[in-house]
């Protein structure tokens, strides 16, 4: 038996992983943009309830439409931030796929 054979199944699925570090080397700037576009659009996720938060607050709450339009383009622009980080991550994880 080998030494892999007696290892815990999780360690086994990460010497899997660990053994395509090589392919990756050569692609580290869009494993780097894909890595970018997770957290931005992780961090836009997260900025959601703030979004709706001012909708409530400032735009109902203080019965301003102004106020209210200003929250709703709030929330629009994170919901498009969102929508352009998960394409682009899932373009470039597509690309960094086929490549490897």
């Amino acid at each position: 038996m080998t030494s892999s054979e007696h290892a815990p199944k999780g360690k086994q699925r990460l010497s899997i992983l660990l053994q395509l570090l090589p392919f990756l080397k050569p692609h580290k700037k869009i494993l780097f943009g894909a890595l970018s576009a997770l957290v931005l659009t992780a961090v836009a996720s997260l900025a959601i309830g703030q979004g709706v938060r001012l909708i409530i607050d400032r735009g109902f709450g203080s019965g301003s439409i102004a106020e209210l339009n200003t929250s709703v383009l709030f929330l629009a622009a994170i919901t498009l931030v969102i929508a352009i980080g998960t394409f682009v991550r899932f373009y470039l994880v597509s690309w960094l796929g086929e490549r490897v």
